[in-house]
């Protein structure tokens, strides 16, 4: 079984899904030292108890536990990373459970469409549709369009890890994302103004070119 937590310290943020045995009862979950990507996810898949592996503890808030299905935690997770809607109930692996405040919700909804729809912008329904569309995206201003949609909660590394782009641009996004706003791009440079002698000195190699 899996939990889906949110990560509650500055170097360790965002959310996630982990095993349910990973918990230590006391706030915090393990998470595995100097692991590859690939091995991490086995880690997870597998339920891995980490006998025979160095972690780490975290502090973190569990906002669904012991979730029968890896496929419904991951589901679970990837709508807290674009929503930031989990409630925390951690009695039941209902479905339901995953909003209390209906109302509400529907309400922000519309005014999140809203607000995409006068910026112009997409709204991802996964993380792997935003992965899908970083790959198709032709410049750099499509590229950043997409990376300031993510949650403002996310750090430059985990943008770099999760998707690939390099730690410069993660870093711009994230700084876009908090002066800009959702699905910022960076602003077109203009050119830096010639000298009055310049312009002429210019102009006179043209005509004596005549």
């Amino acid at each position: 079984m899996w939990d889906v937590i949110v990560w509650q310290e500055e170097k360790k943020d965002g959310i996630d899904y982990v095993p349910t045995s990973w918990a230590n009862g006391e706030g915090q979950y393990k998470w595995p030292k100097n692991c590859s990507r690939l091995l991490l996810e086995k880690l997870i898949d597998s339920c891995d108890t980490l006998q025979n592996i160095k972690f780490k503890l975290y502090k973190a808030i569990p906002k669904k536990i012991k979730v029968k299905s890896r496929q419904k935690a991951k589901e679970y997770c990837e709508k807290g990373q674009i929503t930031s809607n989990l409630e925390s109930n951690c009695e039941t692996d209902d479905e339901s459970a995953v909003s209390t405040d209906e109302e509400p919700l529907i309400k922000r909804k519309k005014d999140a469409k809203a607000k995409l729809k006068k910026l112009d912008v997409q709204k991802p329904t996964s993380i792997n549709d935003i992965k899908i569309a970083l790959s198709k995206a032709s410049s750099n201003c499509e590229k950043y369009k997409l990376l300031t949609t993510l949650p403002s909660d996310w750090n430059e590394r985990k943008i770099h890890q999760e998707f690939n782009v390099s730690l410069r641009m993660a870093s711009n996004a994230k700084k876009l994302r908090q002066t800009r706003g959702y699905g910022a791009t960076p602003k077109k440079r203009t050119g830096r103004p010639l000298s009055n002698n310049v312009v002429e000195e210019v102009e006179n190699i043209y005509i004596s070119d005549k």
